[in-house]
């Protein structure tokens, strides 16, 4: 959106990881993309001399906010009905959980690497105006690690359980329709949320069980949440930029 200077830089980082901790603390999945790209903006206002936004490019970038969570869900309700017919056929416990067992880390594999072609490449955006050092890529990545290990319990509860019950026969359907769709996005350079992906993905899978099986006091919680999240981080580079600007 703007030649991003190393202090701007640091203004978007401090201001998405700090925008961001509160929620994870209560549980609410909320778009790290999203933040990013807000507090881009912020910090643009100030650092950027001035906003010059490449209209073509951001409106791409926010229909793919508003259609990634919808897509994921049409995904999800096929997918889901597919799955639950051809998984359905399996009679045998004993072979319905060997094809769980090799089927599920495969999904979530592509899971990962969907999410680290979308999420890697827009925090890698941002590190470039710090350098393109090897100790910094690897730091991040480390960072990623440890970030799911110590804050992500609640957030995956909330996505697991909160929204509706998933086991694991619908657990294949939710997690193969949101890389889906972020793959997709991806291929067209739009940075969209794997985080909203999935929680469209799990709405779903939720509505396949019938519209009751879906926390709909949960999902406005995580919508509002959605709003929230941009407008801290927008607000919080703009303040970050103006105390670190020359």
């Amino acid at each position: 959106f703007f030649e991003l200077v190393p202090v701007a830089a640091i203004a978007v980082c401090l201001s998405t990881f700090l925008c961001h901790l509160p929620f994870l603390l209560v549980g609410l999945p909320i778009s790290t993309t999203q933040t990013l790209v807000a507090s881009l903006l912020g910090a643009g206002l100030v650092l950027g001399g001035g906003l010059r936004l490449e209209a073509g490019r951001f409106g791409l970038v926010v229909t793919g906010w508003v259609l990634a969570p919808l897509l994921s869900m049409g995904f999800s309700l096929l997918l889901s009905h597919l799955f639950l017919k051809l998984l359905g056929r399996v009679k045998n416990l004993l072979t319905l959980n060997r094809v769980l067992r090799f089927l599920l880390p495969s999904v979530s594999f592509y899971v990962g690497y969907s999410n680290g072609a979308n999420d890697g490449g827009t925090l890698l955006g941002v590190a470039t105006a710090l350098g393109q050092s090897r100790w910094l890529l690897l730091g991040m990545g480390l960072m990623v690690v440890l970030g799911t290990l110590v804050l992500s319990e609640r957030t995956v509860l909330t996505v697991g359980k909160g929204i509706t019950r998933l086991d694991p026969v619908l657990a294949l359907p939710t997690q193969l329709a949101a890389s889906l769709s972020v793959w997709s996005f991806v291929q067209m350079g739009s940075p969209v949320s794997m985080t909203q992906a999935l929680v469209g993905s799990v709405m779903g899978a939720g509505l396949v069980k019938g519209v009751t099986a879906v926390d709909f006091s949960r999902v406005r919680r995580i919508l509002l949440g959605w709003i929230l999240s941009p407008l801290a981080g927008f607000a919080l580079s703009l303040l970050f930029s103006l105390g670190l600007s020359p």
